[in-house]
């Protein structure tokens, strides 16, 4: 969803007082899994996927400090999930 900024804010606004506002949003763009879905796309459909300039939809831990920030009390963390596969 765009405007992630307004979106928060909007959202705030309908919590009664005491409420809390609670968001998860996935950042694993970067991760090598992704990249490499990436990679396959654009080399099998190189009409269809052209990633030059591409952004990830999510921004920094520390942009959604700032602007929740005005909005009351903030905690805002990241977390990575490592998780072990078994050999195929």
């Amino acid at each position: 969803m765009p405007d992630h900024a307004a979106l928060f804010a909007r959202l705030a606004g309908m919590l009664t007082k005491g409420g809390v506002l609670a968001v998860q949003m996935p950042r694993q763009f970067a991760a090598r899994s992704h990249q490499a879905l990436r990679d396959v796309a654009q080399s099998l459909f190189p009409d269809r996927f052209d990633f030059a300039g591409w952004q990830a939809p999510v921004a920094l831990p520390q942009a959604y400090a700032q602007m929740l920030a005005p909005l009351g009390a903030v905690s805002v963390w990241e977390t990575d999930y490592i998780q072990r596969l078994a050999p195929v």
